[in-house]
């Protein structure tokens, strides 16, 4: 399935297909953001890191935000 939306609400990011069906949850932190999403993946920073995740939000890579 591929992602429709992520919404940022709070230390939390919320993954929604297409539909609206929810398709995971990930914690982003006091000091983290949504950094953005495709249909297949989305990015969240935190502190100096951004982490890739797959729509079952499986980590696919990290990368030094600088």
């Amino acid at each position: 399935m591929a992602i429709g939306v992520v919404v940022e609400k709070g230390r939390m990011a919320y993954v929604y297909d297409e539909s609206g069906r929810q398709l995971c949850t990930k914690d982003i932190g006091s000091n983290g953001g949504l950094v953005g999403y495709t249909g297949t993946s989305f990015a969240i920073r935190k502190d100096r890191m951004i982490y890739v995740y797959d729509q079952q939000g499986k980590q696919l890579f990290t990368t030094n935000a600088n």
